[in-house]
């Protein structure tokens, strides 16, 4: 946009909107003192389907309220197993 397209406030200054920062979810409080579970399975990859099964969550902001997302998946073949959806 041309700068001179601008709305101009009462002094004749551009008038240029900020971009509302997004809400993010934080889910790992890496400060503290916590204890770090090791990486079982790095550098391993599975033989087989359903040797190594992996799951994750999401959270999904929606226009009413927060939606969590949990998806359990056989890292061999890629498949989803199951996912499960609640408020």
């Amino acid at each position: 946009m041309h700068p001179q397209a601008y709305p101009k406030d009462n002094e004749g200054k551009s008038l240029i909107a900020k971009p509302k920062k997004r809400f993010r979810v934080s889910t790992t409080d890496s400060k503290g003192n916590k204890h770090i579970f090791p990486n079982l399975l790095k550098g391993r990859v599975a033989q087989r389907p359903g040797e190594i099964i992996s799951s994750d969550i999401a959270y999904i902001s929606t226009t009413e309220d927060w939606l969590y997302l949990s998806i359990i998946m056989d890292l061999y073949t890629r498949e989803m197993i199951g996912y499960a959806v609640q408020s």
